[in-house]
C-alpha cells in the first residue's frame, strides 16, 4: 500500500512539474520581443535656388526684338525718313559720352497701295527697326499708316539693358522704316548716325 501511494504521489508531482514548464514556455513565447526602430521621418529638402539667365547685362531682363522676315527688299524710291534726333540723353558719370538715349524719328509713313496690283489695294503696316553696330536692339510696334504725304515725329525708347551689351565708344545707330509683309520685310527708309556711348 505504501509503495502504491508513493508511486501515485510521484506521478502527480511529475505531471505538476511538466505543466509548470509548459506554462512558462507559453508565457515566454507569447510576449513579443521589443526592438528599437529608427525614426523614418523624412527631412524636407530645401528648395534649389533658380538662376536667371539674362540676354544682356543689366538690372533686369532684356529680350532681343523679333527680326523682320528675310530677306528684306529695298523699296526706297523717295527717302521717307526726314531726320532722327537723339533725345532723353543721360550723361555718363565721368562726363564723357552718354549712358542712355532715346530717338525721335521724323518720317513719312504713308503706306497706301504700296504692293503690286496683283496683291490688291493693300495698306502697309509700317514699323521701325533700330540697329546699333549691326545688332538689332529695338523694334517698334506697328505704326498708324498716314493717308497723306505729311511727316510725323515718332518717339522710340531704347532700353538701357540693350545698350549694355556694347563697349564704350562711338556707336553707329541705324534706323530703318520697314513695311511688314508675309514673306519679306520691305525697307522704305534708312538713316544712320553716331553717338558716343559710355555706361560709366
Amino acid at each position: 500500500m505504501n509503495v502504491n501511494r508513493l508511486a501515485v504521489l510521484a506521478l502527480v508531482i511529475v505531471v505538476a512539474l511538466a505543466g509548470c514548464s509548459s506554462i512558462d514556455s507559453m508565457t515566454s513565447s507569447s510576449t513579443p520581443e521589443t526592438t528599437d526602430t529608427p525614426s523614418t521621418t523624412a527631412e524636407t529638402p530645401s528648395p534649389t535656388p533658380t538662376t536667371v539667365v539674362k540676354t544682356a547685362p543689366g538690372s533686369s531682363e532684356w529680350n532681343a526684338p523679333q527680326t523682320p522676315n528675310k530677306p528684306t527688299e529695298d523699296k526706297i524710291e523717295d527717302e521717307r525718313i526726314d531726320g532722327v534726333e537723339f533725345v532723353d540723353q543721360t550723361d555718363s558719370e565721368n562726363g564723357s559720352g552718354v549712358s542712355n538715349f532715346n530717338l525721335a524719328i521724323t518720317a513719312n509713313t504713308t503706306m497706301e497701295d504700296i504692293d503690286p496690283p496683283d496683291y490688291g489695294d493693300v495698306i502697309g503696316e509700317p514699323y521701325f527697326l533700330i540697329e546699333i553696330d549691326g545688332t538689332l536692339v529695338e523694334r517698334s510696334a506697328i505704326l498708324d499708316p498716314r493717308q497723306d504725304q505729311e511727316y510725323e515725329t515718332f518717339n522710340i525708347t531704347v532700353q538701357e539693358e540693350g545698350l549694355e551689351q556694347f563697349d564704350p565708344g562711338t556707336l553707329e545707330v541705324k534706323v530703318l522704316l520697314v513695311d511688314r509683309d508675309s514673306e519679306y520685310g520691305d525697307v522704305y527708309g534708312v538713316w544712320t548716325g553716331t553717338i558716343e556711348y559710355n555706361p560709366n
